[in-house]
């Protein structure tokens, strides 16, 4: 229709031509503010079929590129416009963005300092470059970024959030804190803000409020992620709430693979709790996905909790096997105990409790008295057997 229209502008006085341009105009303003992006560049390629460097042109043609997903020809069409108008700072401003959802992270930062070089209080430049730098791990250069974007707009709070991570990032948890805390009297129902200081407390073993932020997240959002409630499940734990541990922790591998980590905590609590044939399956998964130097201790509870369901003889196994990783001389203690508990001959016991008394540090402890006392009661037995086989 328009290339139609068009032809007919060919047969027809000027000033009727010019009327036909100004009404094919309206019509393209219009497509374009009903986001019909295809039929607009239709009409730009009829307008302008002579005029392909104009700026409007080319402005117009890469925005409508852009909101159609087609990122590369928008991008050329930014940089053919800046090449015409080196001045253009909106199609800067383009993009920058587009380069910095790409991952071009240096051209993008070259950008954004152009831009600060016409207009240096632009808070949101600033806070750009701080987001790139980070992304380029120059985070010196992403902490004066955010702080210039603070000193122009003091209650972004895109911008304390920006800042108070980078703070996180380098440790410096009181002036994270506080920033966490400037931004929940701006925002108090900005959610990521209350993860980040739940993270901020979590790193600090401040747990409750670990607990106190995530809840609040749950009571806003009526949801929970899997980092959440790995957040929460942990503080619980080490609030000694280990039934609502264990209600968070297994909520969050219903949503996520988990790692080592909450199958460690997860059979810490269920071991808490009694919970011994749980615990077993939890450190069991632990031991599977193990990367860390705890690979022992894992061992070491599942021997513990195959004890407690007096599975004695896969509990020695459990033991023994934990002491090759970590040499604990309570290890000893506790194959000494089932095999103690297992067997009426105490002689094997009875070697595991001496090896332990030999081996402990700790001269007067519950381990160290009750070994004693067992050693004693085998004596006594010994002799009284003698004393019978004499008769």
């Amino acid at each position: 229709m328009l290339r139609i229209c068009l032809l007919i502008t060919l047969f027809i006085p000027a000033h009727l031509a010019q009327a036909q341009k100004d009404s094919l105009q309206k019509e393209l303003k219009n497509e374009v503010a009903l986001m019909q992006f295809d039929q607009a560049l239709r009409s730009l390629n009829l307008l302008y079929a002579n005029d392909k460097e104009s700026e409007y042109y080319l402005l117009t043609s890469a925005y409508c590129y852009e909101n159609l997903g087609q990122s590369k020809k928008a991008q050329e069409q930014y940089e053919a416009l800046i090449l015409v108008n080196d001045s253009h700072n909106i199609a800067k401003v383009k993009l920058a963005s587009l380069y910095k959802n790409q991952g071009l992270y240096r051209p993008a930062l070259d950008l954004y300092s152009q831009l600060l070089k016409a207009d240096r209080s632009n808070a949101y430049y600033h806070k750009q470059k701080a987001q790139i730098s980070l992304q380029l791990s120059d985070v010196q250069g992403a902490l004066f970024s955010s702080q210039d974007a603070l000193t122009y707009s003091p209650h972004d709070v895109e911008a304390i959030f920006g800042l108070a991570k980078i703070y996180l990032e380098v440790r410096y948890y009181r002036a994270t804190d506080s920033l966490v805390d400037l931004a929940l009297k701006l925002e108090p129902n900005n959610i990521p803000v209350r993860i980040l200081g739940a993270n901020s407390a979590y790193r600090q073993e401040n747990y409750t409020i670990v607990k106190e932020q995530i809840e609040e997240n749950f009571r806003i959002s009526k949801d929970s992620t899997a980092y959440q409630l790995k957040l929460l499940g942990i503080a619980d734990f080490h609030l000694k709430k280990y039934a609502a541990s264990i209600h968070c922790l297994e909520r969050m591998i219903l949503k996520e693979d988990p790692s080592e980590l909450i199958y460690n905590y997860l059979g810490l609590a269920y071991f808490e709790t009694q919970q011994y044939a749980e615990s077993e399956k939890a450190f069991t998964k632990a031991l599977r996905k193990a990367i860390s130097d705890k690979t022992g201790a894992y061992y070491s509870y599942i021997g513990l909790n195959q004890y407690h369901q007096q599975n004695y003889t896969m509990a020695v196994i459990s033991f023994e096997e934990s002491f090759h990783f970590k040499k604990d001389p309570l290890i000893y203690y506790y194959i000494a105990r089932s095999y103690d508990e297992q067997f009426a001959d105490k002689k094997p016991a009875q070697k595991y409790y001496e090896r332990f008394l030999a081996t402990s540090r700790e001269a007067d402890d519950a381990y160290t008295n009750f070994s004693k006392e067992r050693l004693s009661q085998f004596k006594t037995a010994d002799h009284f057997k003698k004393v019978k086989s004499d008769e």
